[in-house]
């Protein structure tokens, strides 16, 4: 973000090639270690993880929070920690990933609105299309504007690597304890699944399907 921020796209790209082959190697792998585990060891222990529970990894949310994908409600599993939820509370209310890169653009000169992701309303679907149309430009072009294109990519990895790392989980916990409920408290297999199409930069997914052969 600080690269960004300067305007160095080469360096951010160089440091989000990092974060994702990070997250891909240690984080979307590692989960498969509980597969090693026999269903009935894993439930021998799992009463002990009450009340802990997906939705308090304050790491994972403030890796969400950062790079984009802000969901105010998930702060009521941090009460009890005052500590975490200070730290989620400040990625909270700072600039994320997605501004920075947005910022770029504009200094770029990209005609890109400022966008609340919470928001449905019409006027924030017209300025995700907006987005869409001048990164379009890029992925028409991308050797006309190959230092963005290459940056807009690593962003899509990272997207991709968590998307990963959310359908790698919800297979493992199917597979360890079927469709039991969370330890704390939520659908567990239920719940897990319907996250599947969560998207930190969703406008660089959509372009994609707006790409023509010039």
């Amino acid at each position: 973000m600080r690269q960004l921020a300067a305007g160095n796209a080469p360096r951010a790209t160089w440091f989000m090639r990092r974060v994702s082959t990070i997250f891909r190697e240690v984080l979307v792998n590692q989960i498969h270690i509980l597969e090693t585990m026999m269903p009935v060891d894993f439930l021998g222990f799992r009463s002990k993880l009450n009340p802990a529970s997906g939705f308090q990894s304050s790491q994972f949310r403030e890796i969400e929070f950062a790079a984009g994908m802000k969901e105010p409600r998930l702060l009521q599993f941090f009460i009890n920690e005052p500590e975490s939820l200070a730290q989620l509370q400040k990625r909270l209310d700072s600039p994320t990933l997605a501004d920075a890169f947005w910022k770029l653009l504009i200094d770029r000169g990209f005609d890109v609105p400022h966008v609340i992701e919470e928001d449905d309303s019409e006027a924030c679907q017209k300025a995700h299309a907006q987005r869409v149309k001048e990164l379009r430009k890029v992925y028409q072009e991308p050797e006309k504007y190959y230092d963005i294109y290459e940056l807009a990519e690593t962003l899509v990895d990272l997207d991709e690597n968590i998307a990963l790392w959310r359908m790698h989980h919800v297979t493992v916990v199917e597979r360890i304890i079927g469709f039991k409920q969370g330890t704390g408290g939520s659908e567990g297999v239920g719940y897990l699944r319907s996250t599947l199409t969560k998207r930190c930069f969703p406008d660089l997914w959509n372009v994609r399907t707006m790409i023509e052969l010039p």
